[in-house]
């Protein structure tokens, strides 16, 4: 490698690499070729050596403020959420006494690959010697990146650019027993990816490249499996059945899926030989698979390249908040989305099936025009929710004290209005008007103090007492 211009020149001038076959400089990055789809022709030229401060930012499209890179990493938690960004080199290269051990990376994704394992040592301890026909492990790798959480949510975005630029086929798996799970994977070069999604309690989110090419395989036990359309219209369905969706994202056929059949060939030692079964496609499948599975949940794949609309960034948070903000007289809408008028609810856009505002009024009020029971003129009612309309109201409420309607502590008669229990008192007088009405129309009889006979304490005597005591 030959670099023109002075050794003395100044460092900050950019200097042109020329090869001629000779031996590349360990010092400098090989030149870039770009690989990617997103890349025109007028890319592709010579470089300018990069300061030794930045040797390895020498990918111009990568994005500013990554992490640094790892591989074959596991990051499990048992009662919290796990939630970053990741930067994934599937070519680094890691030292075995490094490595976390293959039962650390243990979970629902590699159930097969437990079973083999566990059959394997079975037959390992009874004798057999390793180059017997043991059971062998179908995919016991390692994922290059695997986030668990027991009790959380798993939140991650991952970026998975190869050093030396090679499309290595990059492993991800999120898994979450109690929590929701959302992976974002980004891709700047073709990466064969292997996808595994998976929760029990909660639902399941995946944007992949737009460039992903590979099986699909969408389970939900509990609730509903939702594929964006620039997906559906790449994307080959072969099956809808007990909850699982299986399909392939683009030319199913050119990639020879299910094409060759992974059927179990005849033992040598089998006396008869047994016949030969054609394997699921799906499992035997060793190329780029999107796995997706929620038992109490539901799942959802798109493009990371796809706008984020509010239903799918929301969830179940959009429809609680428009659920509270209608309840208390925001009308239904939500700050992120405004619709037409005073419209909106739980149950999305148009006019909620309770009316304006809070289900029993509107927004004048917490609890509404007045109360179930009553009007505007009082937030309690034109009287107590448990006293039917009667007389004019008392301390006691309307029609009498807490006794009897119409009746005092000594029985019906005096005392039961306003006022105390002498002759003298408003309680015992005659009413007329309006107030009269009222005792004719609840079935009182009004008296005439000027025709009753009252005892010594203003209290109508007993007409079987004779003696007048």
């Amino acid at each position: 490698m030959i670099l023109d211009g002075s050794d003395n020149s100044d460092s900050k001038t950019a200097q042109t690499i020329r090869t001629e076959g000779s031996v590349a400089d360990p010092q400098s990055p090989p030149p870039y070729t770009p690989s990617s789809p997103f890349t025109t022709s007028g890319d592709q030229k010579p470089l300018p050596t990069p300061p030794a401060s930045s040797a390895g930012d020498y990918e111009p499209r990568l994005p500013q403020g990554l992490p640094p890179p790892c591989n074959h990493l596991i990051q499990r938690r048992s009662n919290d959420s796990v939630k970053g960004t990741w930067h994934v080199d599937p070519a680094m290269s890691i030292p075995d006494a490094l490595l976390a051990s293959m039962e650390d990376f243990d979970g629902k994704w590699n159930e097969a690959d437990q079973k083999a394992r566990k059959e394997r040592n079975k037959l390992e301890k009874k004798g057999k010697r390793r180059s017997d026909n043991l059971p062998a492990v179908p995919n016991a790798i390692r994922p290059n990146l695997m986030l668990s959480s027991d009790n959380g949510s798993v939140d991650a975005k991952v970026h998975v650019i190869s050093s030396d630029g090679e499309p290595r086929t990059g492993l991800i798996v999120a898994e979450g027993r109690n929590g929701s799970v959302v992976l974002d994977i980004k891709t700047y070069t073709p990466h064969p990816l292997r996808i595994y999604a998976l929760s029990e309690n909660g639902s399941v989110r995946v944007r992949v490249p737009s460039t992903f090419e590979g099986a699909v395989v969408a389970t939900s036990k509990h609730g509903s499996i939702k594929i964006s359309d620039p997906i559906k219209n790449r994307m080959t369905t072969f099956s809808g059945v007990a909850d699982t969706t299986r399909a392939f994202i683009g030319d199913w056929q050119a990639a020879g899926f299910g094409s060759s059949p992974s059927s179990s060939t005849p033992g040598s030692n089998d006396d008869p030989p047994l016949p030969s079964t054609v394997s699921d496609p799906f499992l035997g499948w060793s190329g780029p698979l999107i796995h997706i599975a929620s038992r109490n949940g539901s799942v959802n794949l798109s493009y990371s390249e796809e706008a984020r609309n509010e239903e799918d960034a929301g969830g179940f948070s959009s429809a609680f908040r428009g659920f509270m903000s209608g309840l208390f007289g925001g009308g239904g809408e939500t700050r992120e989305r405004s619709t037409a008028g005073r419209s909106g609810g739980p149950c999305g856009g148009g006019r909620p099936p309770w009316g304006d505002g809070a289900p029993w009024g509107n927004d004048k009020f917490p609890w509404g025009n007045g109360a179930p029971w009553g009007d505007t003129k009082r937030p309690w009612g034109n009287s107590a929710p448990w006293v039917p309309p009667m007389t004019p109201p008392s301390p006691f409420g309307r029609g009498g004290g807490p006794f009897a309607r119409g009746g005092g502590p000594f029985g019906r008669g005096c005392g039961s209005r306003r006022g105390g229990f002498g002759s003298d008192s408003p309680g015992c007088s005659q009413r007329s008007g309006s107030e009269g009405n009222n005792f004719n129309d609840n079935g009182e009889q009004p008296w005439d103090r000027n025709n009753v006979e009252l005892d010594a304490y203003g209290f109508p005597k007993d007409k079987k007492d004779s003696s007048g005591a």
